[in-house]
């Protein structure tokens, strides 16, 4: 059964669908409000039309009316966090040609779109007359319509938009509900921002276990009293974060099993789960099961999975992602040569979960996708890494492609938007890893003028603050003369690496 149909099963459920610190929503409500939203899309832009729709603010449940909202017209949904720098926001309008937009946060911008802000949005959600519309196509969305398209960064300055349709996401939602006991009336932890695909995994997870979605603003995690204190009223069952968010629970020692009564699961993906965060949970939450998972944005959040026990601790100095679920397999290759077990190679994911490519990006989906001899989608991950008794082990990114924190981040995007500020000459960025190959922190060497120098790094990182979200702003910026060059004319990375 497609999401859509398990979800209408609850229209009338008085269930908490969705809360944070300031607001919630039933789902009864929440169903009635993305019905009214859906009809007014269809009335405003046709129901032949199928353009994206650009969906902008944090961690509000309006947000979640508009994605819903957007499926059931059969519109892709485009989420954009306050993260986003304004002119990240325009790229997206613009490159999705969007001729709607729902912004459930304030956000001016010098080009004109068609944008619907949080007072428009409630006004069409309270409107009664729309339950008289009738519309047949509500609902409608078939398996190869895109249900969302989420930006991630790319190498040449601008984001690439990552599609995944109505099929894939049905796929996941199946296999990963079955990896939890299809359990309902849970609380999941939204930890991350819906701009980034782990946030999918507890969004949809929740909704069709007619369980509460318990998020947490920035505010909240920038703050640790306000954040031990959500944690602990949240009741939350199922922890859904990335390892680095896990790690600063970790840091408060009152974090334990005794003030976070109810967590039953740990659930992780976006980066590399190490044996000392799982150990310290394991000690801290000894009741509490953890998995790890493994997935690129490019195959609907994560397609392998395994539970992280004792035993898993004490075999493997590295702990395993898991096997690779029903419906898709994992290749390592060499170029076209499939590796064996245990041999070092590209991670590449073939199955029903894996996107149809980039939207309006036809080059860059070509490098990373291809259809095999059985007419299965494959996905070049660029992931480097071994098959070991039917466990996928990870070891490091084949490109200059990291995580960090839990965003991917492209080094060649702040490359490229480092070289937009005036009086840089040269950049290259690297990332810096800790002994457990774990990305700590990014830094970047840049040669310029006298004038930048005496600027200083903190306007250097005042002009990227306009072009990129902040998680992506280098920690350190080292300035050189020149940047050292390689026998092939490149900059020296290696030796950069090394400074």
């Amino acid at each position: 059964m497609k999401y859509l149909e398990i979800l209408k099963q609850y229209e009338n459920s008085t269930n908490v669908a969705y809360i944070n610190d300031k607001e919630k929503i039933t789902y009864k409500d929440l169903l009635k409000y993305s019905d009214r939203l859906a009809k007014y899309i269809i009335k405003t832009l046709g129901k032949d039309d199928k353009t994206p729709i650009a969906v902008y603010g944090h961690k509000s449940y309006l947000m979640l009316v508009c994605f819903l909202a957007s499926t059931k017209a059969s519109h892709a949904y485009c989420p954009m966090d306050i993260c986003f720098t304004e002119s990240r926001v325009e790229n997206v309008l613009e490159v999705t040609d969007s001729k709607l937009a729902f912004f459930t946060e304030d956000l001016k911008l010098d080009k004109d779109f068609n944008i619907l802000y949080k007072k428009d949005i409630l006004q069409i959600i309270n409107d009664e007359s729309l339950d008289d519309f009738s519309c047949d196509t509500i609902g409608n969305i078939t398996n190869e319509d895109d249900v969302y398209i989420i930006f991630t960064s790319g190498s040449t300055g601008k984001p690439k938009g990552v599609r995944i349709d109505y099929g894939d996401l049905n796929n996941y939602i199946d296999w990963f509900h079955s990896v939890i006991n299809h359990e309902k009336n849970k609380i999941f932890l939204n930890q991350a921002p819906f701009s980034f695909d782990l946030s999918v995994m507890d969004l949809y997870i929740s909704l069709v276990s007619e369980s509460t979605i318990y998020t947490l603003s920035k505010n909240v995690q920038e703050n640790f009293s306000k954040l031990f204190d959500a944690l602990k009223n949240s009741n939350i069952t199922h922890f859904v974060s990335t390892p680095s968010f896990a790690d600063l629970c970790i840091s408060m020692k009152e974090f334990n099993e005794e003030n976070v009564k109810n967590i039953e699961y740990f659930i992780f993906c976006g980066e590399v789960l190490t044996k000392k965060t799982a150990t310290r949970l394991l000690e801290r939450f000894p009741n509490a099961k953890i998995y790890n998972t493994y997935g690129p944005t490019e195959s609907t959040v994560c397609i392998t999975q395994i539970q992280i026990t004792k035993d898993i601790l004490e075999k493997y100095d590295v702990l395993p992602l898991g096997k690779v679920k029903e419906g898709s397999r994992i290749e390592i290759k060499d170029k076209d040569k499939v590796l064996k077990d245990k041999e070092v190679g590209e991670i590449v994911i073939i199955g029903n979960t894996v996107s149809p490519g980039y939207f309006k990006n036809e080059e860059q989906t070509k490098k990373s996708f291809y259809i095999t001899e059985k007419n299965e989608r494959a996905y070049r991950t660029g992931d480097s890494g071994y098959l070991s008794d039917g466990n996928l082990f990870f070891l490091n990114r084949m490109d200059f492609q990291i995580k960090l924190h839990g965003y991917r981040i492209e080094l060649l995007d702040i490359e490229s938007n480092l070289l937009k500020i005036e009086g840089i000459l040269q950049a290259c960025v690297i990332a810096n890893y800790d002994t457990d190959n774990k990305v700590k922190s990014i830094t970047a060497f840049v040669s310029c003028s006298d004038d930048i120098k005496e600027k200083s790094v903190s306007y250097i990182k005042e002009e990227l603050e306009k072009l990129i979200p902040h998680y992506m702003i280098p920690k350190k910026i080292k300035f050189l003369d020149s940047l050292p060059m390689n026998n092939n004319g490149k900059i020296d990375r290696k030796k950069l690496q090394e400074m």
